[in-house]
């Protein structure tokens, strides 16, 4: 890996690609600090000009309310190969406002320019963990999946809903969210097939004979019809196979009733 950005020379010479297709951070360049504040790169270059950049430091890291902690692991890739000493709570665990979540101790050359990905990383992971946990504790004994990529950036989507997993939901649906927790991706099926195949029946029935064995047959029936008319029309499509039918009508049709 190469050094990261020590001055304020270098981020001048940074240059960016014309053709570059995605305006998120490449894992690479978050290791060279380019998602860092500037002020932390001229930091840098000042106390190495008054030679203190060497010196010895203890950083913690306090959230300013309660909530559950998430995040450590990308911490501790983003530092692993740094000579310092990182402690923090597991993943999942609950803190409490000002409670120490995390404590680095090293030269604040090893790590001090990045500052402002660490508590980026810290603080949305943390985030989306703690909103997981609320809707799981309102939820009771109910499943909880999370399908909140589709509002956010596709780069942090992964990491959000990992994020929730953490928090303790269910179920994710974003591909990578789950893969990298371990989880299979779970979810059902877009109003799209409903309206291509013009007919809820029709796209249930193919929904039902494509899909391997060990998908929950759960159907959307609010594409078309009357919500309870549709949920008899497909219970009698189904039958036994039927586990659920899901509500998400649209707002044109009036919302959920």
């Amino acid at each position: 890996m190469d050094k990261p950005i020590g001055s304020v020379k270098e981020t001048e010479k940074y240059s960016i690609d014309p053709n570059r297709k995605f305006f998120s951070a490449t894992h690479e360049e978050i290791e060279k600090g380019l998602t860092t504040d500037i002020y932390f790169v001229r930091a840098q270059e000042i106390l190495r000009y008054l030679r203190l950049d060497s010196t010895r430091v203890t950083a913690e890291i306090f959230p300013r309310e309660e909530g559950v902690f998430a995040g450590t692991q990308e911490v501790y890739n983003l530092l692993k190969d740094k000579k310092v000493k990182l402690w923090s709570l597991e993943e999942g665990e609950k803190f409490k406002l000002k409670d120490t979540v995390v404590r680095i101790e090293g030269s604040y050359s090893e790590f001090g320019v990045f500052e402002t990905v660490i508590l980026g990383i810290l603080a949305s992971s943390s985030a989306w963990a703690t909103a997981a946990r609320k809707c799981k504790d309102a939820a009771g004994s109910k499943k909880v999946v999370c399908f909140g990529s589709r509002h956010i950036h596709p780069a942090v989507a992964p990491v959000m809903e990992r994020s929730a997993l953490i928090g303790g939901i269910d179920g994710a649906s974003c591909i990578l969210g789950a893969k990298l927790s371990g989880e299979k991706p779970q979810g059902t099926i877009p109003h799209t097939v409903m309206i291509i195949s013009g007919d809820t029946i029709k796209a249930a029935r193919a929904y039902n004979v494509c899909m391997p064995k060990e998908v929950p047959r759960i159907i959307l029936i609010d594409t078309f019809k009357d919500e309870a008319e549709e949920s008899i029309r497909v219970s009698r499509a189904l039958r036994e196979d039927l586990l659920g039918v899901r509500l998400d009508t649209p707002s044109e049709r009036g919302g959920v009733s």
